[in-house]
């Protein structure tokens, strides 16, 4: 099946038909996001369905200026994804936020 982001209804019925999604052709596109978590929702309950989404890591970007660019800043915040509170700190002001939010 051949389509774009825009074709929410299509990705939204291509999703319910999968028990695994996984997005790496866009992490800024919100509507995306919400179709494909739509399709996954429409899934029997016992089989719902998981996504990947992986194209979101510029979340994480340090854009404080303190170093160099392509050099480690040790002042930097390490995300780790295991952890509830890390995660329950993405917001949609971040680079890339809005689909990781969803």
């Amino acid at each position: 099946m051949h389509g774009d982001f825009s074709e929410t209804d299509k990705i939204t019925s291509l999703s319910a038909e999968h028990e695994i999604v996984i997005n790496l052709g866009s992490s800024w596109d919100v509507p995306l996001s919400q179709a494909i978590i739509a399709g996954l929702k429409q899934r029997p309950e016992e089989s719902r369905g998981t996504l990947i989404h992986i194209s979101g890591a510029g979340n994480f970007v340090d854009t404080s200026g303190e170093v160099e660019v392509g050099k480690s800043n040790t002042n930097a915040k390490w995300w780790n994804d295991d952890s509830e509170e890390d995660m329950s700190l993405i917001n949609v002001s971040m680079l890339n936020g809005g689909p990781d939010v969803e």
